[in-house]
């Protein structure tokens, strides 16, 4: 079954992760709900990796869904305001 080539696991808890013909950013559905750099199919070197974000001259830290969605919220309020 060609299937087994398609997927992956999260390097943080070891979730299945399906690969699709494009690189692109996901979450992971397993337990820890981090943000993902999910390479395609074809990019076979490749492996699933964490995106991590540093601020200022802080430790690097992982994106969670919920940080995300309250980031993205903000930005959206901040936009409507007509500040930029």
């Amino acid at each position: 079954m060609t299937y087994f080539i398609y997927k992956d696991t999260c390097p943080e808890c070891g979730a299945d992760v399906i690969r699709h013909n494009a690189s692109r950013f996901g979450f992971c559905r397993g337990a820890c709900d981090i943000l993902l750099h999910i390479p395609s199919y074809r990019e076979t070197k490749e492996m699933v990796s964490v995106v991590s974000c540093q601020i200022g001259g802080g430790k690097w830290q992982k994106i969670t869904k919920k940080e995300f969605t309250d980031l993205d919220r903000a930005i959206k309020k901040f936009c409507q305001q007509g500040v930029v």
